[in-house]
């Protein structure tokens, strides 16, 4: 090795996150923004808006799901919560492949007819499986960026052998050292949340990554492994004689007798209608790191209590407890704000050494870039500031397009990646620093007008309370105002930087060997 180790680890470094680095970018800031998944949703959908869930009617409930799905097999109810304060069912129909979806209005049961969204769903799956791509590629792919990621991180902390010294310094208009000093920072603040989010991001689909021993021991039959490591309720057959759904409030009171008051979440009917009926109930799923919710299967024609399981193996709890640090679901608000802000600095320590590895080469390039580094910039616009124009235009399509139009929710989606590319485009035909400036702007633009788009569609509500569930809406657009700001700010910034000149240095005086007496130079003229 012609190199020292730390060079070769700052080689590994540089290039492992710039290979994939647009895509670990795309990765970071949607996965980031997941964390306010059910709040998105929420605010997507503003139907649901005026909901009510301080008191919540199951018998209203279970006769619009008999009216609705009286057939399926079973009924999934998700029961509202401070993050989201609606009820949500999910069934599946006889033959059908697909579940179908509903969402009821706690107080009265009533259905709320919703226009069609995908959400916050859209950030959240396009976190870990893309979009408009084969799932398992999608998977695989990710993988791979999740991998660099990591080995980035971990050649970073070799390479940098004063990180921490670094970390409280800041050195301001010092161009490719300022660059620098950020990409430290950011790195550092949270080095302890990258490396666990990094981490925990490959294991959750190690069994699709090296399936090896699970093939050795259940062959092809995948689902046999799922079913010893995660047992769940079989139903039993339906009886075939009719039967009506007995009170679900009457399971609800006992479950939280049994439980210390602990709230029920979910409720599962399996066999609705049918004497062979079973009630199933959870609690705590989300407010625990491994989701080893306990669960409650009741008779439901006598209310015998029949089952509880949630008890985990220590396979499945150590692989639960590592899914749930990544998704963060048991977080209460302070905390997934703390992950949210995490991830925000991992967004920008990604951007930053993009950027980064540009400003070097374009100090070194002079005033003629070669075609790489042009076509570097380019996608270093459209990647950072394209990927928010995208998300910010996502938003705006919520509000926008007409609720009646067929496969609503797709064009949702079809205006992200439209943005996306305009905004690609459009780095191409202006100067680099143009292309930073205006796109900064225009997302900046679009997220702070969010509140004034909310009031001119009729969808702006004040908070009516101090529960968390009041204010979903009014943080929501606060959070857009904020970071609107800061682009604005990082705008005005790009727009005013003056590249420095580095002062030319004098020509150094040209040493001459030591000579002797005999052949030293006389330069002074004779007398």
């Amino acid at each position: 090795m012609k190199q020292g180790f730390r060079q070769s680890q700052a080689w590994l470094h540089t290039w492992s996150g710039v290979v994939l680095g647009w895509l670990l970018f795309a990765i970071f800031i949607t996965g980031t923004v997941s964390y306010f998944q059910d709040e998105i949703t929420h605010w997507m959908h503003p139907e649901r808006h005026l909901a009510d869930a301080r008191s919540v009617d199951l018998d209203a409930l279970t006769a619009a799901l008999t009216e609705r799905a009286p057939n399926a097999p079973s009924w999934q109810i998700g029961l509202p919560s401070a993050r989201d304060p609606v009820i949500t069912t999910y069934w599946r129909g006889e033959g059908a492949r697909r579940f179908e979806h509903a969402v009821f209005d706690p107080a009265t049961g009533r259905e709320l007819v919703e226009r069609p969204s995908e959400g916050g769903n859209f950030f959240y799956r396009f976190h870990f499986q893309l979009w408009h791509m084969d799932v398992l590629t999608a998977r695989y792919l990710i993988g791979i960026a999740t991998m660099f990621m990591f080995v980035a991180l971990i050649s970073g902390i070799i390479t940098h052998k004063k990180i921490f010294k670094d970390f409280f310094t800041f050195r301001p208009s010092k161009g490719q050292r300022s660059w620098l000093d950020g990409h430290n920072a950011t790195a550092v603040l949270a080095l302890p949340f990258h490396l666990m989010i990094t981490f925990t991001g490959l294991v959750i689909f190690l069994w699709m990554y090296m399936p090896w021993g699970m093939v050795a021991q259940y062959g092809d039959d995948r689902m046999a492994f799922f079913a010893q490591v995660f047992p769940r309720l079989e139903a039993p057959p339906r009886a075939d004689t009719p039967m009506p759904v007995p009170s679900l409030q009457a399971f609800v009171d006992k479950a939280q007798v049994r439980w210390g008051g602990e709230p029920v979440e979910s409720i599962t009917v399996h066999n609705p209608g049918d004497r062979n009926a079973r009630i199933e109930l959870g609690t705590g799923r989300d407010s625990r790191v491994s989701g080893d919710a306990p669960h409650l299967i009741y008779d439901a024609a006598n209310g015998e209590l029949l089952e509880e399981y949630g008890e985990l193996r220590p396979v499945a709890f150590f692989s639960r407890v590592l899914v749930g640090l990544h998704l963060g679901h048991f977080a209460d608000p302070l905390l997934r704000w703390l992950y949210f802000l995490s991830g925000i600095g991992g967004t920008i320590m990604v951007a930053s050494g993009l950027v980064l590895w540009v400003v070097k080469r374009t100090a070194q390039a002079g005033e003629k870039p070669g075609y790489g580094l042009r076509l570097v910039r380019v996608l270093n616009v459209g990647a950072v500031a394209g990927l928010v124009i995208a998300m910010a235009s996502f938003l705006w399509a919520n509000r926008l397009i007409p609720g009646a139009l067929p496969n609503r929710d797709e064009w949702e989606i079809h205006v992200f990646f439209a943005a996306w590319g305009a905004a690609l485009l459009h780095s191409i035909f202006r100067t680099h620093r143009q292309a930073w400036v205006e796109q900064f702007a225009l997302a900046a633009l679009l997220l702070t007008a969010i509140p004034l788009l909310d009031l001119a569609t009729g969808n702006f509500h004040l908070p009516t309370g101090g529960r968390y569930s009041d204010w979903i809406l009014t943080g929501f657009q606060l959070t857009s105002v904020a970071t609107g700001a800061a682009l604005f700010w990082l705008s005005w910034k790009i727009a005013k930087h003056q590249p420095r000149q580095r002062p030319e240095r004098a020509a150094r005086p040209q040493k001459l060997p030591p000579q002797d007496d005999e052949h030293r130079l006389d330069l002074e003229p004779s007398p």
